[in-house]
């Protein structure tokens, strides 16, 4: 297996991780963590700082549907697609773009809406699977240094 497929490996089998992290996690002793890094971002997997793009979360059943990640290192704005193995939420997508809101954006939790000035979608209903969603780089909070 490449470097590069192992990384891709890991990172699915450990979507919450840094770069760092993973670095440990695969044991690379001739592949220095920024050659991992590198590979992460170009696969849209973390930001440059090393900030996980791809997380699973849970979503409450509310008006508005609050999601909780630990963590998140996502701002106001960033765009989120969501994926699930089951069924999200009545108001939810898969495969649709959302924004992440300021109302309600904690280091751990925050709300979507389906346009960056839009209101929070609500959710209803149930769900099944584990949901995945995967924000773009271009609003992390730490891509805004």
């Amino acid at each position: 297996m490449s470097a590069y497929a192992a990384v891709l490996k890991a990172v699915k089998e450990n979507p919450n991780k840094t770069a760092a992290e993973l670095a440990v996690v695969l044991q690379l002793e001739e592949q220095p963590v920024d050659q991992v890094l590198i590979m992460l971002v170009n696969d849209g997997r973390v930001d440059k700082h090393g900030v996980a793009l791809v997380h699973t979360f849970t979503v409450t059943l509310a008006t508005p549907g609050v999601f909780s990640i630990t963590a998140h290192g996502q701002a106001a704005l960033a765009a989120v697609v969501l994926s699930t193995t089951g069924a999200l939420p009545t108001g939810l997508a898969a495969a649709t773009e959302y924004y992440v809101i300021a109302g309600g954006l904690t280091a751990d939790a925050f709300e979507v809406a389906a346009t960056p000035a839009g209101s929070a979608i609500a959710t209803s209903v149930s769900q099944s699977g584990t949901h995945t969603a995967t924000f773009s780089p271009t609003y992390s909070s730490t891509s805004q240094e």
